[in-house]
């Protein structure tokens, strides 16, 4: 029994410095290939995950919409309504292209002041509905430039906003200008059926909504002598000269697209802001 246990203790064989590093390098080498691997699976998903939104966007599939008329009916003269009848018709695709436009100018401080200049500008190029036909192809239908009505939304060819920014000390003000362009709906089976067509600013058939400018204003004040100049307070109107929205016939809401215009008249506000 002791020559065992002595024996035992004799032997006092360990792990060198060399075999530590060997070791070491490689479970650095094995670690760094396995996050090689987690990192490029992540980038190779978060690209496809881009192209497929990019494609999405491109080309949307499986969307419903109105073709024709939408008839109400009633069983007697009392107004009730028996049946609604409209077709729903699945849209083959879109295809759109456009192009977008920002500039932002800071200039350095001068004897009145700073100043900055946004100008953002949206243009359409192509936007095509697809439908498919009978033959087995797509007709498109070009929305570029018109006024769907029903369900109302604008497809302008320009938008554009520009915002001049003027900085005084504790005082800020801005202008804003935003454009619409102009938009064309059809007429036919609105106001031409009851002989209106005067109402029509072009052929019987359509009507032009005319461009607009909205001016918008505010006045900021951030008082830096006031608990660390962490309060805002700012007064502005929008739609400063009261532009009146264009006159839509094909719109459901009371001759007005209220996805593409804003209600008539001024916009007054009152904001104070905090900053922690």
């Amino acid at each position: 029994m002791l020559k065992h246990l002595r024996r035992f203790h004799e032997d006092e064989g360990g792990v060198t410095g060399l075999e530590t590093a060997i070791i070491l390098i490689a479970f650095v080498i094995v670690a760094s290939v396995f996050a090689f691997v987690v990192l490029s699976t992540g980038l190779f998903s978060a690209e496809r995950g881009k192209d497929t939104i990019f494609a999405g966007l491109e080309r949307a599939r499986a969307n419903l919409e109105v073709r024709g008329a939408v008839t109400v009916a009633d069983s007697n003269a009392s107004g009730t309504i028996t049946s609604i009848a409209g077709v729903l018709e699945n849209i083959g695709g879109i295809e759109t292209t456009g192009i977008d436009v920002n500039f932002d100018v800071r200039t350095a401080e001068t004897g009145i002041g700073r100043f900055r200049f946004q100008w953002m500008t949206s243009l359409l190029l192509d936007y095509d509905d697809l439908f498919l036909n009978t033959a087995g192809s797509f007709d498109r239908v070009s929305r570029k430039g018109t006024e769907r009505g029903s369900p109302a939304r604008g497809f302008f060819e320009t938008k554009s906003t520009l915002n001049t920014d003027w900085y005084w000390n504790d005082w800020s003000v801005r202008l804003g200008l935003r454009y619409l362009s102009s938009l064309t709906e059809e007429c036919t089976g609105l106001v031409e059926d009851f002989g209106q067509t005067q109402f029509c600013s072009g052929d019987p058939d359509t009507n032009t909504l005319d461009s607009v400018i909205y001016a918008d204003t505010q006045v900021s004040w951030r008082p830096s002598a006031f608990q660390d100049g962490n309060w805002t307070f700012t007064v502005g109107v929008n739609n400063l000269f009261d532009e009146g929205p264009p006159i839509c016939f094909s719109c459901d809401l009371n001759s007005l697209d209220g996805t593409s215009y804003p209600i008539g008249g001024q916009f007054w506000y009152l904001r104070a802001n905090f900053e922690l």
